[in-house]
Protein backbone atom coordinates (compact mmCIF):
# COMPACT_ATOMS: atom_id res chain seq x y z
CA UNK A 1 0.00 0.00 0.00
CA UNK A 2 1.45 3.36 -1.03
CA UNK A 3 1.42 5.97 1.71
CA UNK A 4 0.45 9.51 0.76
CA UNK A 5 2.15 12.33 2.60
CA UNK A 6 0.95 15.86 3.15
CA UNK A 7 3.00 18.26 1.00
CA UNK A 8 2.57 21.14 3.47
CA UNK A 9 5.02 22.01 6.26
CA UNK A 10 3.67 20.59 9.53
CA UNK A 11 2.88 24.05 10.90
CA UNK A 12 0.95 24.97 7.73
CA UNK A 13 -0.99 21.71 7.95
CA UNK A 14 -1.72 22.32 11.64
CA UNK A 15 -2.92 25.87 10.94
CA UNK A 16 -5.16 24.75 8.08
CA UNK A 17 -6.58 21.92 10.18
CA UNK A 18 -7.35 24.18 13.14
CA UNK A 19 -8.93 26.63 10.69
CA UNK A 20 -11.33 23.87 9.59
CA UNK A 21 -12.28 23.26 13.24
CA UNK A 22 -12.78 27.01 13.78
CA UNK A 23 -14.98 27.37 10.67
CA UNK A 24 -17.06 24.38 11.73
CA UNK A 25 -17.51 25.88 15.20
CA UNK A 26 -18.72 29.08 13.52
CA UNK A 27 -21.53 26.96 12.05
CA UNK A 28 -22.21 25.21 15.40
CA UNK A 29 -20.67 21.97 14.15
CA UNK A 30 -18.54 20.13 16.69
CA UNK A 31 -15.42 18.65 15.05
CA UNK A 32 -12.29 17.61 16.90
CA UNK A 33 -8.84 16.54 15.69
CA UNK A 34 -7.57 13.04 16.51
CA UNK A 35 -4.40 11.09 15.99
CA UNK A 36 -0.91 12.26 15.17
CA UNK A 37 -1.92 15.86 14.53
CA UNK A 38 -3.69 16.05 17.91
CA UNK A 39 -0.50 14.85 19.60
CA UNK A 40 1.52 17.40 17.61
CA UNK A 41 -0.82 20.25 18.56
CA UNK A 42 -0.55 19.39 22.24
CA UNK A 43 3.26 19.32 22.21
CA UNK A 44 4.25 21.83 19.51
CA UNK A 45 4.91 24.64 22.01
CA UNK A 46 7.25 22.47 24.08
CA UNK A 47 10.60 22.31 22.28
CA UNK A 48 11.74 19.14 24.08
CA UNK A 49 8.49 17.34 23.33
CA UNK A 50 8.39 18.35 19.67
CA UNK A 51 12.03 17.30 19.20
CA UNK A 52 11.19 13.84 20.55
CA UNK A 53 8.11 13.73 18.32
CA UNK A 54 10.19 14.53 15.23
CA UNK A 55 13.07 12.19 16.18
CA UNK A 56 10.73 9.20 16.33
CA UNK A 57 10.34 9.35 12.51
CA UNK A 58 7.18 7.26 12.80
CA UNK A 59 6.73 7.16 9.02
CA UNK A 60 10.38 6.66 8.08
CA UNK A 61 13.59 8.54 7.51
CA UNK A 62 13.21 11.85 5.61
CA UNK A 63 9.42 11.48 5.46
CA UNK A 64 6.81 14.07 6.43
CA UNK A 65 5.15 13.43 9.77
CA UNK A 66 1.51 13.47 8.61
CA UNK A 67 -0.47 11.44 6.08
CA UNK A 68 -4.01 12.75 6.62
CA UNK A 69 -6.35 14.67 8.89
CA UNK A 70 -8.44 12.59 11.28
CA UNK A 71 -11.52 14.15 12.83
CA UNK A 72 -14.41 13.04 14.98
CA UNK A 73 -17.92 14.50 14.98
CA UNK A 74 -21.32 13.73 16.43
CA UNK A 75 -23.60 11.52 14.35
CA UNK A 76 -26.52 13.87 15.02
CA UNK A 77 -24.63 16.49 13.01
CA UNK A 78 -23.83 14.20 10.03
CA UNK A 79 -25.91 16.20 7.51
CA UNK A 80 -24.30 19.43 8.70
CA UNK A 81 -20.82 17.89 8.43
CA UNK A 82 -21.54 16.75 4.86
CA UNK A 83 -22.83 20.19 3.88
CA UNK A 84 -19.86 21.85 5.59
CA UNK A 85 -17.21 19.84 3.75
CA UNK A 86 -18.94 19.76 0.38
CA UNK A 87 -20.64 23.17 0.17
CA UNK A 88 -18.63 25.40 2.50
CA UNK A 89 -15.09 24.06 2.05
CA UNK A 90 -15.60 22.45 -1.38
CA UNK A 91 -13.80 19.28 -0.38
CA UNK A 92 -14.33 16.34 -2.72
CA UNK A 93 -16.14 13.34 -1.22
CA UNK A 94 -15.03 9.75 -1.67
CA UNK A 95 -18.36 8.64 -3.10
CA UNK A 96 -17.85 4.91 -2.68
CA UNK A 97 -16.58 4.95 0.92
CA UNK A 98 -19.12 7.57 1.94
CA UNK A 99 -21.98 5.54 0.41
CA UNK A 100 -20.86 2.29 2.04
CA UNK A 101 -19.71 3.54 5.43
CA UNK A 102 -21.22 7.05 5.75
CA UNK A 103 -23.11 6.28 8.92
CA UNK A 104 -19.79 5.71 10.73
CA UNK A 105 -17.17 7.46 8.61
CA UNK A 106 -16.76 9.93 5.75
CA UNK A 107 -13.71 10.63 3.60
CA UNK A 108 -13.01 13.92 1.85
CA UNK A 109 -10.13 15.30 -0.22
CA UNK A 110 -8.78 18.83 0.00
CA UNK A 111 -9.83 20.86 -3.08
CA UNK A 112 -6.16 21.42 -4.02
CA UNK A 113 -5.28 17.79 -3.30
CA UNK A 114 -3.14 18.59 -0.24
CA UNK A 115 -4.62 15.98 2.07
CA UNK A 116 -7.37 13.49 2.83
CA UNK A 117 -9.80 13.96 5.72
CA UNK A 118 -11.33 11.06 7.65
CA UNK A 119 -14.37 12.04 9.71
CA UNK A 120 -15.49 9.46 12.27
CA UNK A 121 -18.87 9.68 13.98
CA UNK A 122 -19.60 9.13 17.67
CA UNK A 123 -16.81 6.62 18.38
CA UNK A 124 -13.51 5.12 17.37
CA UNK A 125 -13.59 1.37 16.99
CA UNK A 126 -10.40 -0.38 18.07
CA UNK A 127 -9.81 -3.24 20.52
CA UNK A 128 -12.16 -1.26 22.75
CA UNK A 129 -14.47 1.45 21.47
CA UNK A 130 -13.73 5.04 22.45
CA UNK A 131 -17.24 6.51 22.57
CA UNK A 132 -17.77 10.26 22.38
CA UNK A 133 -21.58 10.45 22.55
CA UNK A 134 -24.29 11.18 20.03
CA UNK A 135 -24.69 14.94 19.96
CA UNK A 136 -23.59 18.37 21.16
CA UNK A 137 -24.12 18.81 24.88
CA UNK A 138 -24.58 15.04 25.27
CA UNK A 139 -21.05 13.86 24.61
CA UNK A 140 -17.36 14.21 25.32
CA UNK A 141 -16.07 16.26 22.40
CA UNK A 142 -16.52 19.68 23.95
CA UNK A 143 -14.05 19.55 26.90
CA UNK A 144 -11.00 20.22 24.70
CA UNK A 145 -10.45 22.35 21.59
CA UNK A 146 -9.41 21.84 18.78
CA UNK A 147 -8.57 18.22 19.65
CA UNK A 148 -10.20 15.45 21.62
CA UNK A 149 -9.23 15.44 25.30
CA UNK A 150 -5.80 14.22 26.34
CA UNK A 151 -7.39 11.25 28.12
CA UNK A 152 -9.25 10.24 24.94
CA UNK A 153 -6.12 10.83 22.86
CA UNK A 154 -4.19 8.46 25.14
CA UNK A 155 -6.99 5.87 24.86
CA UNK A 156 -6.93 6.22 21.07
CA UNK A 157 -3.17 5.90 20.70
CA UNK A 158 -2.66 3.10 23.24
CA UNK A 159 -5.02 0.79 21.33
CA UNK A 160 -3.36 0.94 17.93
CA UNK A 161 -1.48 -2.27 17.25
Amino acid sequence: MEMNFIPLHEDQFAEESVSIIDKAAGQNIVLRILGALAVYLHCKNNEDAINIYKRIKRLGENKPIFTDLNLVAYGKQRKHVIHFFERTLYFKPNLIINALFGSNRLIYYHPAGYFKVDVFFDKLEFSHDVCFGKGPGEGRLEPDYPTISLADLALEKLQIH
